[in-house]
């Protein structure tokens, strides 16, 4: 498959991003609302499905790759480090007493970006 320019990535990878949070949302508010599920159940539940969700359309549409186990693997290691990042934001808006908005407004600043490397250089690298 022929590479895509970065900025062609880039703007496909946000674009999933956005697509990939309205799935989240919905799975959760039909899972509460339907099922009468907790929030912690569904949420996680929409995390599993907004995840793979997010990785297929990722792997076909913004790194024009195949998906696989071992690049979905990388995947799911990429997003950890973005739970470890998201966290010691939080950590540290904790311990310097930061307003919640200068904590979110720091996570949405990095680790979208990190991640699209990440995923660019690492988990779909060719």
């Amino acid at each position: 498959m022929k590479t895509l320019k970065p900025g062609v990535q880039v703007t496909r990878y946000a674009l999933i991003g956005v697509c990939n949070t309205t799935v989240h949302f919905l799975i959760v508010g039909l899972l509460m609302w339907l099922a009468e599920f907790n929030q912690m159940y569904a949420n996680v539940t929409a995390y599993i499905v907004a995840s793979f969700f997010s990785f297929l359309m990722n792997a076909r549409w913004s790194f024009q790759s195949r998906p696989g186990a071992r690049n979905y693997a990388r995947f799911q290691l990429v997003s950890l480090l973005g739970l470890i990042v998201n966290a010691t934001f939080g950590h540290l808006g904790d311990h310097f007493g930061w307003h919640f908005a200068l904590t979110i407004f720091l996570i949405s600043l990095t680790v979208p970006v990190i991640s699209f490397l990440l995923h660019r250089t690492y988990t779909f690298s060719k």
